[in-house]
């Protein structure tokens, strides 16, 4: 599903280009890397260089294969512009991109005038694994509020990132391909951090939605041990697209295969890595229906990077232990009920999808007691807010602050919820308010040049004080300091979330969270699951 021109000029508008404005110049900065050096552009306080190769363009027969070292360059290269984009289709943030040569990173360097290495933040961008890239997030403003260096990176999405073959597992066992790339970016900064004017020791993993959900699953792969110092999670519960055996994508990679006139065989991987970028892409249209069905292209349990299903990993405790940040927003599913039906179907919820959504969730046994009485219209105002708010508790709320539990008892951990009921960037929808949808917050933490004008004052604090935060906890592993409302470390018994709300920003204890998301009916719900009873 491809979001509507609507929407774009929302979200885009709040996301990309909140309060641009024109930039003072400054001399032209040059970072050396290990490939060459790279001249970039200094304004407003911070040092942009755009459009870094970490990797060698996975083309001819680097496709669905691990990322190369990239190879070097003889004079100064302009680092003054974004590189390509990953392929995808159109989308809010970008046109339709059909170039495979897109493993590339921006850094943003903030004035230091002290000296001292500054902490560094990574971000991994949203999208369901088939859209977005780092260039769509400005992270100057960033960088500058929080004093610390900011880098956004891209990696291979949909069929080019997730697919798998038994050919390819014959050539490198592992697999999930943009993960590997996420990885090699890692490698990239730690080994360029005191270059960028970064600390090695202070590296923090952030991201949003399939971007979060990388980094829980950073925490769980070996081979991103060592990488970074932190990771914050944003609306990416470890299991929010599902890890799945890696036999179920060799079947779909089989039936791609065979559509494209690839049979099994010892030429089928010569004749897939033949295959056009647009002829790959065209055969695998993107999916963001979370509703309804199950993302095609999601990371899979290849045993190397992924070793294990990743709630199996997190309550055995074999993770890569550092603080963590977990948390979404409160309205999370409108987002994805308004995309379906309000701008998808230009209608609004019915009782029959209500029906066959929660026959989805819970199984036809359950569904009648979800639909009438948990999630019914009369308890939450419409069936268009009682389906949201079950998306919402399922797939986002409760398996967030689930993971934080179990994250808990090993590593040092903090959750939050996103509250602003009038956050801004809203398509209009006659149907119901956005409030706090998912990818709300994002305005919040990427900031514009100067107070965005969509703000009122109290969105304007709540967003500084969530800068902090983050800040805070990049540079120490912890997201308290002064002049903000004490944030507590996650504990099982009073379980404290932070409640990110304009106008005061509380803390909610013993089962308040639970309670407003239904989570003791989600976790016997999935405990069923496991048993096969559902």
């Amino acid at each position: 599903m491809q979001l509507t021109s609507t929407l774009g000029r929302s979200i885009s508008a709040l996301v990309l280009a909140i309060g641009a404005n024109t930039l003072a110049l400054a001399a032209d900065p040059i970072l050396h890397t290990d490939q060459g050096q790279a001249r970039g552009i200094a304004s407003s306080g911070v040092s942009r260089f755009l459009g870094l190769p970490f990797a060698a363009p996975p083309v001819g027969d680097l496709r669905w294969k691990a990322p190369q070292l990239p190879a070097a360059w003889s004079g100064v290269r302009d680092a003054t512009q974004f590189a390509n984009v990953c392929p995808q289709e159109p989308s809010a943030f970008s046109g339709r991109s059909e170039t495979e040569d897109c493993l590339y990173l921006n850094v943003y360097r903030p004035d230091n005038s002290t000296g001292q290495p500054l902490p560094v933040m990574v971000w991994l961008h949203g999208g369901g694994y088939v859209l977005g890239a780092g260039s769509h997030y400005d992270g100057a403003p960033l960088a500058r509020q929080a004093n610390a260096v900011v880098v956004t990176v891209n990696y291979r999405l949909g069929v080019f990132g997730f697919m798998a073959l038994p050919g390819l597992q014959a050539e490198n066992a592992a697999a999930n391909y943009g993960i590997q790339d996420q990885q090699a970016a890692l490698r990239w900064v730690k080994q360029h951090a005191s270059r960028l004017g970064g600390d090695p020791s202070r590296i923090t993993l952030f991201g949003q939605s399939a971007g979060g959900n990388s980094a829980c699953l950073h925490l769980l792969s070996p081979g991103s041990a060592g990488l970074f110092n932190g990771a914050i999670s944003q609306s990416g519960p470890c299991v929010l697209l599902r890890n799945v055996p890696l036999a179920e994508i060799h079947d779909q990679s089989e039936v791609l295969s065979q559509s494209l006139g690839c049979p099994s065989g010892p030429h089928q991987l010569a004749c897939m890595r033949q295959q056009s970028t647009v002829a790959l892409m065209n055969a695998t249209p993107p999916n963001l229906d979370i509703i309804y069905s199950k993302p095609p292209w999601v990371p899979a349990i290849d045993r190397v990077v992924l070793p294990e299903a990743a709630d199996k990993l997190l309550q055995s405790g074999r993770i890569n232990k550092v603080p963590v940040m977990f948390g979404g927003t409160h309205d999370e599913g409108r987002l994805f009920v308004a995309l379906t039906f309000h701008l998808g179907q230009q209608r609004g919820v019915t009782a029959a999808d209500h029906s066959l959504a929660m026959r989805g969730m819970v199984g036809p046994t359950l569904a009648p007691l979800f639909t009438d009485v948990l999630y019914s219209p009369a308890r939450y105002g419409s069936l268009d807010k009682a389906l949201a708010a079950a998306v919402t508790d399922n797939f986002y709320a409760c398996s967030s602050q689930s993971d934080v539990r179990t994250l808990s008892g090993f590593t040092k951990a903090y959750a939050f919820e996103f509250n602003d009921p009038n956050a801004p960037g809203a398509a209009p929808d006659p149907y119901f308010a956005w409030n706090a949808y998912h990818s709300a917050e994002l305005a919040y933490i990427f900031q514009g040049e100067t107070p965005s004008p969509v703000f009122t004052t109290a969105q304007q604090t709540l967003a500084d004080q969530m800068v902090k935060y983050w800040a805070n906890f990049a540079a120490k592993g912890d997201p308290n300091g002064p002049g903000l409302p004490r944030w507590s470390r996650f504990n099982r018994l009073s379980a404290p979330v932070q409640d990110l709300a304009p106008g005061a920003v509380t803390t909610t204890r013993f089962g308040q969270f639970e309670r407003d998301h239904q989570c003791g009916v989600w976790a016997t719900v999935h405990a069923l699951r496991k048993l096969n009873a559902l």
